[in-house]
């Protein structure tokens, strides 16, 4: 279906025909035609929006890399998440060794997507720096602790996602 399909049905629509005339045929068809339409343009529009937010989190999953391996995060792990859930593209998670170093690695990632444009949706567990979750909308980012990482697994509660490697996403 391209734009002259179209207009074609649009003008079989405005025709002067006595099956036009009483209206409710018209209206239906051309309701229809106008929503296929609708529907139509706003399909190439989704997808044309969802390519460019694809490569957006690409860069927001690069840039939070290199923020938590400047801090030496250990064990950092990229799982592609977005053809098993509509929250999010990526989950990056992440382990310190102390609550200072948790901290830290939270503060530099805020830091360094912050500057590139991309500000926090909302931040949890900073204070008591356990498991830290930071959400981009189409990235979030866990920062455990070592206990806390091992307890609740993420790795193994979406391996349904992509395990993609940290040098996937080097510049």
């Amino acid at each position: 279906m391209n734009k002259a399909w179209f207009q074609k049905m649009l003008r079989l629509i405005q025709c002067e025909e006595s099956a036009f005339r009483t209206g409710a045929l018209r209206d239906f068809i051309y309701e229809t035609v106008r929503l296929v339409w609708i529907v139509t343009v706003m399909a190439g529009y989704w997808k044309r929006r969802n390519e460019m937010e694809h490569k957006n989190a690409k860069e927001m999953v690069r840039l939070a890399i290199e923020a938590l391996e400047d801090k030496k995060a250990e064990d950092i792990r990229i799982i592609d998440i977005s053809d098993v859930s509509v929250m999010a593209d990526y989950f990056i998670i992440a382990g310190g060794s102390n609550k200072a170093q948790i901290q830290a690695l939270c503060d530099n990632v805020l830091e360094k997507l912050g500057r590139a444009g991309y500000p926090e949706r909302q931040t949890e567990g900073y204070h008591s720096a356990n498991w830290i979750l930071m959400d981009f909308n189409d990235v979030i980012v866990h920062i455990f602790d070592k206990e806390n990482r091992l307890l609740y697994d993420l790795e193994r509660i979406w391996r349904d996602g992509k395990m993609i490697g940290t040098e996937n996403f080097k510049s």
